[in-house]
């Protein structure tokens, strides 16, 4: 919940604080719209700014060659594993301290004052054709050259993060869970073992739609160099570099396993910030009124971890291949029923951990549950993924991407109700 300073003298440092601080992290530096408060007190906002890109269809599909591994010599020092997870990569609905260096982001960059009173020209590729079992919608063909941004500021640094022996944490058969309720660990694991229930409908009927609250939040431009650029925001239009790419990947392998998916890609942070989450709640209800047969709901972002001026790299070997690391987040409800279904969705929640980490172990850190919203009040099943972090490569981040496609494609196969 945001407090106010009455002292007007702190107002113009806190401001500079925030500025700095938004651009880089994922999650953590949502709109108030991610408390309890503004989503109990929840309103229809005006979006005639994002009107243009909600009627406009689009398409992205990603394909091999744009899974490349990673360059060998990249100089990027991989770590030993760590058993603990750094405060850093937990998210909150606060703005924290910044954990990057101070930047000046370029005129890209997403700006949280009034929006501009022209909308920006955005070119969209063409919509995947209606009845596919990927359907793609409002996916930007803007392309970022990474060469604009290729100074070395800082080292990258890729870690591991494995098994925690911290005291939230609870072990399930395959990963954990870090419990940040009031709930007890009994609790907590017999809610985790409610096995999630899908309809039995035709499989061309959609039934997963992802969506990106932070649209804009890409992965390293210049990843070979073992380097990143303290000019760059973490953050571009072009979708081969940002969680969009990923969102892009996931939906892919849900369709090749026979899974209808909805992947949207349509701007909630850019030209503003504030009130993401308000809109994409927004379009996340149109959408389910559109295609009623959707039954989860998947909102992808990549998180921000730095250790002083080393940004982090998150990554685990899978099959030869280094994938970035997934964080996934369930809410929990504090008591006044906004999360009616929370527990479910937890139960959801874990099978995708327990699957992910199953087939492809190492892959995830520790599921966060928390007393956090982020439009889970939407529906049954809705999480939200941390797919890597800043420090990670867009193949990284795209290859973990296919990987979570695949381990959710098998919690639905095996969860059809007959």
């Amino acid at each position: 919940m945001r407090r106010y300073d009455k002292r007007i003298r702190v107002l113009p440092v806190l401001l500079l604080a925030g500025a700095v601080s938004f651009a880089f992290t994922g999650v953590a530096n949502s709109a108030a719209s991610a408390d309890f408060g503004a989503a109990a007190e929840r309103t229809v906002k005006d979006i005639t700014g994002l009107s243009a890109y909600l009627s406009l269809p689009t398409g992205f599909s990603p394909t091999d060659s744009n899974k490349d591994k990673l360059s060998e010599g990249s100089g990027a020092e991989t770590s030993a594993p760590e058993t603990d997870l750094p405060e850093t990569t937990v998210p909150d609905t606060t703005a924290p301290e910044s954990t990057a260096p101070e930047t000046t982001a370029p005129e890209s960059a997403v700006s949280e004052s009034a929006a501009p009173d022209t909308e920006p020209q955005i070119t969209l590729v063409p919509e995947t054709p209606s009845g596919s079992l990927l359907v793609s919608k409002n996916i930007t063909s803007k392309v970022q050259d990474p060469d604009e941004f290729s100074a070395k500021s800082g080292p990258i640094k890729e870690t591991t993060y494995t098994h925690s022996s911290a005291e939230d944490m609870l072990d399930l058969k395959y990963g954990q869970i870090r419990n940040l309720t009031e709930l007890s660990g009994d609790e907590v694991l017999d809610a985790a073992g409610r096995a999630p229930s899908f309809n039995d409908d035709e499989q061309t009927s959609p039934r997963v739609l992802i969506i990106h609250t932070h649209t804009t939040e890409s992965y390293e431009l210049n990843y070979s160099d073992g380097c990143y650029d303290a000019e760059f925001s973490g953050r571009t239009l072009d979708p081969n570099y940002s969680v969009v790419g990923v969102g892009a990947a996931i939906a892919q392998a849900l369709a090749d396993n026979g899974i209808g998916v909805i992947h949207d890609g349509t701007l909630f942070d850019e030209p503003l910030y504030d009130g993401a989450y308000d809109r994409s709640a927004e379009r996340i209800t149109e959408i389910l009124k559109q295609y009623p047969s959707i039954e989860i709901v998947l909102d992808i972002h990549r998180d921000g971890i730095a250790n002083g001026d080393e940004r982090i790299a998150p990554v685990a070997d899978i099959d030869g291949e280094k994938a970035a690391q997934i964080m996934l987040i369930c809410g929990a409800d504090d008591g006044r029923g906004i999360l009616p279904d929370y527990l479910d969705n937890l139960g959801f929640a874990a099978a995708v951990q327990s699957k992910a980490e199953q087939m492809y172990p190492s892959l995830t850190r520790p599921l966060l549950f928390d007393y956090r919203i982020y439009n889970q009040d939407l529906g049954k099943y809705n999480i939200l993924i941390e797919v890597g972090a800043f420090g990670n490569s867009p193949e990284q981040a795209k290859y973990s991407g296919k990987l979570v496609g695949n381990a959710l494609a098998e919690v639905i196969k095996d969860n059809i109700s007959e």
